[in-house]
């Protein structure tokens, strides 16, 4: 910050944007002081920065009466547009900021911008600088010489003349009155000098009270723009976590889409697969129900085989017993 201030570079653009310290000030309610500071420093009140706004356009958007009287008194100009073809009045008019309309309306009315305050033009003098730039017509460094004596001299001569009539001549009078007149004259150089003596160090406290005012000036506008910084880098960090969080909801969004869609495409995969598989059961339910009809069929047909072997076993017996009668009773009859 001391840098540029001290370099005479405060019109340079300090962000993106294109703002300059005073837009800076005027942003974060800059005192007055600081704004007189940065003018004094050469700053340009009607510099524009990328969106064509002057300081005054931010000063009456963020209602900051003090920046828009000092900024006025500089010459700032009212009437000027930015991209949006806005004049500060409109800007005023939007922000409703009704005080900083009235000043640029009384501000309007006025034939001439009001005039500079007197400490900003007026020179202060240095710490080295004598009497004479202080005391008008006279130097320190004048001494009496005996032309300025005589002229004196003569003048009181003429003035005494004046007032008693004819002036009597004669050596002794004249060298009293010449006396005289040295005694004056030494205790006016005195008093003068002790004057000058008062003043140079009034200059020289003044002096140092000017350095550390510009210096507590400097820091206090330096703390002002970092501050805007700070302030800037807090909104950029903010914008990008809103991005951020942003594209993570986004992202999350089409995730749970992506496996919404996939679990449905599964899902359906297996119910149909189920679906498979469940025809696929009924239908070896069915062939085995038909093979068991089938076994049931042949068990039945077993069964009566079964029965009708035993009844030919009973009648295949029967006919054994009557073949063993016959053949008893052939061989009886043989006999």
């Amino acid at each position: 910050m001391s840098e540029w201030v001290e370099g005479g570079n405060v019109n340079q653009p300090l962000d993106n944007e294109g703002n300059r310290a005073l837009h800076l000030v005027c942003q974060s309610g800059g005192s007055e002081d600081a704004l007189l500071f940065l003018l004094g420093s050469r700053a340009e009140p009607s510099l524009q920065n990328h969106h064509q706004a002057t300081p005054l356009h931010w000063a009456c958007n963020f209602g900051n009466l003090e920046a828009v009287r000092v900024l006025l008194q500089f010459g700032a100009d009212p009437l000027a547009v930015d991209n949006q073809r806005r004049s500060c009045f409109q800007v005023a008019e939007e922000a409703a900021q009704t005080e900083v309309l009235q000043e640029l309306r009384k501000y309007k009315s006025n034939s001439s911008p009001v005039g500079m305050p007197e400490s900003l033009h007026r020179p202060v003098p240095s710490a080295e600088g004598s009497i004479g730039e202080l005391t008008p017509g006279f130097s320190s460094s004048s001494q009496l010489t005996p032309q300025f004596l005589s002229t004196a001299q003569e003048q009181r001569i003429k003035a005494n003349a004046s007032n008693s009539g004819p002036v009597q001549s004669g050596p002794s009078k004249l060298a009293v009155e010449s006396d005289e007149l040295m005694a004056v004259l030494q205790k006016r150089v005195t008093e003068l000098q002790k004057q000058n003596l008062a003043l140079e160090s009034q200059v020289r406290s003044a002096e140092e009270n000017k350095k550390r005012l510009e210096q507590a000036l400097k820091e206090k506008v330096e703390l002002q723009v970092l501050t805007q910084q700070q302030r800037m880098e807090i909104d950029e960090y903010k914008y990008r976590s809103a991005k951020k969080e942003k594209e993570l909801q986004q992202k999350a969004s089409s995730d749970k889409a992506k496996a919404t869609a996939s679990l449905e495409s599964e899902k359906l995969h297996l119910e149909a697969e189920s679906r498979r598989l469940k025809d696929r059961l009924e239908q070896e339910i069915e062939e085995k129900m038909s093979i068991k009809t089938q076994f049931d069929l042949k068990s039945e047909a077993l069964n009566e085989l079964q029965t009708t072997l035993r009844v030919v076993r009973a009648e295949k017996a029967k006919v054994e017993v009557q073949v063993v009668d016959i053949e008893s009773f052939k061989n009886t009859i043989l006999e």
